[in-house]
This record gives structure tokens, sequence and C-alpha cells, in this order.
């Protein structure tokens, strides 16, 4: 009997192909993030995403957070590298940054100081994944 020929659902054909384009770096010392965050200083949006020791943002610590602001090309800072997230701040002034969370990602970073301005603050909807066909892999 013949096995049958598996299909990937669209949607994690599209991720998969994403993610083979796509560029991870991990920015290990504050010389090399200075530097991205000149790149960075005419972009007018960006996205941003913090990783945490829990979910309550009254005792979760920051242990990193993640940025993209170009196409194909996403950067992790460690909290080692930028330990006060002062050189975030400066990252993040006067530009529109898209969350997936910004509730919480908002309140973690303002534990540290850092302020973005409710008018530059953007919140990606499960409409916008649904529209690019990232629902179904988040149920799987």
């Amino acid at each position: 009997m013949p096995r049958k020929t598996e299909i990937k659902p669209v949607a994690t054909q599209l991720l998969e192909q994403w993610d083979a384009m796509s560029k991870y770096i991990t920015i290990d010392d504050s010389a090399q993030l200075k530097k991205i965050i000149q790149e960075a200083e005419n972009i007018e949006v960006m996205s941003l995403d913090t990783e945490t020791t829990g979910l309550d943002t009254i005792t979760a610590e920051c242990l990193g957070y993640s940025f993209a602001f170009k196409s194909h090309v996403a950067y992790w800072v460690p909290i080692h590298t930028d330990p006060q997230l002062k050189m975030l701040k400066s990252l993040v002034k006067s530009k529109t940054i898209i969350f997936f969370n910004a509730a919480y990602d908002l309140a973690i970073i303002k534990k540290y100081g850092v302020i973005v301005s409710e008018d530059k603050v953007r919140q990606c909807t499960m409409p916008v994944l649904i529209d690019i066909g990232i629902s179904n892999h988040l149920r799987s």
C-alpha cells in the first residue's frame, strides 16, 4: 500500500521559507550594539520584544531584548550586553515600536527607565498573523 505524501500546511511552508531567508544576530558587546543603534538612527519603525524570568511584570526580570528594523534581520541583546537597558533608550527614541504584547513589554522596560510614548506604540494583533498565515502554525 503506497504511503501518503506528507503535505505541510501552507503556514508551515511560509515560516520555513522566512526562517531560511532570515538572519538572527546575537549582540555580545556594547560596541557592536552601539554600531547597530547608529545604523538604526534614521529608522522610523521597529519591532521590540523582551525575554524575562516570568510572566508577572512586578517580579519578572529582563533577560534581554530582541529587535528588528529591516527585513529578514533580527537582533538579540542579552542583558549582560546592556545591563540597565541604557542603549535601548537611545534605540527606541522617537521610533514607532511594534510589540506582540505591548502592555507586558512596556511594563518590563519601564522598570529600567525606558519609556515609549503612547503615540509610538503599535500592537501586532492576531488578525495580522492570520493575514500572513501564521495562526495555523501557532496552533500546532
